[in-house]
């Protein structure tokens, strides 16, 4: 099943200057987050400590991704991977030893 990690990073110069309007949009974003959570079971959320980037794991098929994209766009950019298991990546290389 393929699970796809999606690195993240928000974009300052997006928003507002005034830090209670910064902080509401921020908390805004979060409700938000808690719902791709909740859409995504086994799905996961960090930050990464004074940094505007983090991660999310554990989405299961693209077209969630797609759409977390969509919902954070324009202010949040995403780097894309496909993530295989430990036994996902065994299998592969047990493969490549049979040719």
């Amino acid at each position: 099943m393929p699970n796809y990690v999606m690195l993240w990073e928000t974009h300052e110069i997006v928003g507002t200057m005034n830090p209670k309007e910064r902080a509401a949009g921020h908390l805004k974003m979060l409700e938000m987050v808690k719902q791709v959570l909740k859409d995504n079971p086994g799905s996961d959320f960090g930050v990464f400590i004074a940094e505007h980037k983090g991660y999310v794991t554990g989405i299961k098929n693209w077209e969630n991704v797609v759409k977390i994209d969509q919902m954070f766009a324009p202010f949040v950019t995403f780097k894309v991977y496909q993530a295989l298991s430990l036994t996902e990546d065994e299998e592969v290389w047990k493969k490549s030893m049979t040719r």
